[in-house]
């Protein structure tokens, strides 16, 4: 008999290490995936930081060009009606 119950509780102290054990490569992928989210927050708001700058050379390299142009016309405009 008590060979029946040492084996019986060897079953189970290998139960609850599995038990454990599948508790602990829960918390460990909980753990990495609430640092990738915080490494991913962190990412877009220095995006959010710089975002205007961007945005602003973005500008003086896409529209810049087209308002010069226009502009320089429109001043062309003006001096050959002075001097007309």
């Amino acid at each position: 008999m008590s060979s029946k119950s040492s084996s019986n509780s060897n079953k189970e102290n290998i139960n609850d290490n599995n038990d454990n054990i599948s508790i602990n490569l829960l918390i460990e992928g909980l753990a990495l995936t609430q640092s990738a989210v915080v490494s991913l927050i962190d990412a877009y708001s220095e995006f959010l930081k710089d975002a205007p700058k961007m945005i602003e050379c973005w500008y003086n390299i896409v529209l810049e060009p087209w308002t010069r142009t226009t502009t320089i016309t429109e001043n062309q405009k003006r001096d050959k009606v002075k001097v007309e």
